[in-house]
């Protein structure tokens, strides 16, 4: 692929992504003009209690995205129609790019991303989904209290049923939407939101679109032999915290991407590894962890790690995230 193709995709991704981060400025960071419900007591957690933020909280880009208040009614329908913008313009860039990868460029230089495939283009989708997933936690964050109580005002129903309506338009689940406010269809409508939230957060490909981050990715890594694992170099090792494990980083000898991140028992037992790739966007050179805490626990989604990763675009930081059973989910790469 040319280099000016390469140039339009990235510029098309930031203005993508700088969409994204204006409408959730703008929107989700006004004050509400109502006064702020009672919160759940602390303790006893609600049936109804949704899965943890701490995976999306983890994100360098969550601190920007507002102030921990209550969503209105008017905000929720101010984002609706937002939203709709920031996915139209998603639309836009995503035919753009697929319009660049279907012209014919025969002069073109090949490169080792072509031997991965460059079908690349394809996976590095500037998908609606990607933009617009991350209101799925902001939203639902901001409308927490709803979720940490068995009964509830007239002005949270109307405002449940908001957030239900958003909901269920925006993503297209029409079974999202609470028609009524009697109590008890209130409560079975917010059960029906908390186990489709709740879902998402379990596959890894709807739980990456969900976090708001500008970085390079998702990328979910290569398959390792394990018979291999054993003859490979360590290059270093961390301690997982709350369990017996470490995590290891190994190098391979003759790849172009010779770096694997592994999960080892105190016996040396393998628990997981994956090959750490950049592709289709670059190249991964090294990877080392960070100097402070590489390992951060989160609660109710595993650990998320920070490396710094030596790739075709410099020594930027490295983001991986690890699932309860101790395996890699996916990570990204700094810009």
């Amino acid at each position: 692929m040319s280099f000016a193709k390469r140039l339009g995709l990235v510029l098309a991704g930031c203005a993508l992504v700088a969409a994204v981060c204006v409408v959730a400025y703008l929107v989700l960071t006004r004050r509400t003009s109502t006064d702020t419900t009672k919160q759940a007591a602390h303790g006893e957690r609600s049936a109804l209690a949704l899965p943890s933020f701490s995976i999306f909280e983890a994100s360098r880009m969550w601190p920007l995205l507002g102030p921990d208040e209550p969503l209105n009614v008017k905000e929720i329908e101010e984002l609706m129609a937002e939203v709709g913008q920031v996915g139209a313009a998603a639309d836009v860039a995503e035919a753009a790019v697929a319009g660049e990868g279907a012209e014919a460029d025969d002069a073109e230089d090949t490169s080792d991303l072509d031997d991965a495939g460059d079908s690349a283009d394809a996976e590095a989708e500037l998908d609606t989904a990607r933009a617009t997933y991350p209101f799925i936690p902001l939203v639902l964050y901001r409308s927490r209290h709803l979720f940490e109580k068995d009964a509830w005002s007239a002005d949270e129903i109307e405002l449940g049923r908001a957030l239900a309506q958003f909901l269920a338009t925006t993503f297209e689940h029409p079974d999202l939407e609470i028609k009524t406010s009697d109590p008890t269809a209130f409560r079975t409508g917010l059960e029906r939101i908390r186990d489709w939230y709740a879902a998402l957060c379990r596959d890894n490909k709807a739980l990456a679109r969900m976090i708001f981050t500008m970085d390079d990715g998702p990328f979910q890594g290569t398959d390792v032999d394990e018979s291999d694992v054993a003859a490979m170099q360590k290059i270093n090792s961390v301690l997982i915290p709350g369990t017996r494990a470490r995590l290891t980083l190994l190098k391979r000898a003759e790849q172009d991407e010779p770096m694997v991140i592994a999960v080892l028992t105190d016996a040396d037992t393998l628990v997981s590894a994956v090959g750490l790739s950049g592709r289709p966007t670059g190249t991964i050179k090294t990877v080392e962890f960070t100097d402070e805490a590489p390992v951060e626990e989160l609660k109710d989604f595993g650990y998320k790690v920070s490396l710094i990763a030596d790739w075709t675009y410099g020594k930027e930081y490295m983001h991986l995230y690890l699932d309860g059973d101790l395996k890699v989910r996916f990570y990204y790469v700094s810009w």
